[in-house]
């Protein structure tokens, strides 16, 4: 007998009017940029992290609360029945050779990401199988069939948003495009 229990959900949605959208964040994206070029070392090789948006109040009502709000519409669709809300939100810009290292944000319900520019071969988010996640060398499988694999890499696209359980780890390949990949995480 096979009892499957503990799956892990990976919502996604395009965004409807993600041109319009896009167009302002790419713009406020920059802005913070060039206001703080240093930015944050995180799960970023390279690349730059913005610091978090609730630093720059006043900003993230001009430019990231439509952002927001669609965030939260989702949420409630999905009839969580929590009081959800959002900690922490931050911009990645990631440049040719610039990646995400494995990570998870296992101090949160939940983590996302809004891709708001994603060139051509700027790479994929691979989300990670948690449980051999911490032990890998364990990991011994003959034929990955969906049961059993280890990485589930997922092609990026302008405007999609997606949110999953904050204890899946997950990372971003690295960007081989010449032009940045733009995304904003919370």
């Amino acid at each position: 007998n096979i009892e499957w229990i503990f799956p892990t959900e990976i919502w996604n949605k395009k965004i409807e009017n993600y041109k319009s959208i896009n167009k302002k964040l790419y713009k406020a994206s920059m802005d913070l940029f060039n206001y703080d070029k240093k930015g944050r070392e995180k799960s970023n090789y390279g690349g730059w992290h913005s610091d978090f948006l609730h630093n720059y109040e006043n900003y993230i009502t001009e430019n990231f609360n439509g952002l927001i709000d669609i965030i939260y519409k989702i949420l409630d669709d999905n009839k969580f029945g929590l009081d959800l809300k959002i900690t922490d939100m931050w911009v990645n810009i990631n440049n040719n050779g610039d990646y995400n290292l494995p990570h998870c944000h296992s101090n949160c319900n939940f983590s996302g990401c809004y891709y708001v520019k994603v060139p051509e071969d700027s790479g994929n988010m691979v989300f990670l199988e948690p449980y051999k996640w911490h032990n890998r060398n364990n990991s011994k499988m003959v034929e990955p069939d969906s049961t059993n694999f280890l990485e589930h890499s997922i092609i990026l696209e302008e405007g999609m948003l997606y949110i999953s359980r904050g204890f899946l780890p997950h990372k971003v390949n690295e960007n081989l495009s010449k032009n940045e990949r733009i995304s904003i995480a919370f």
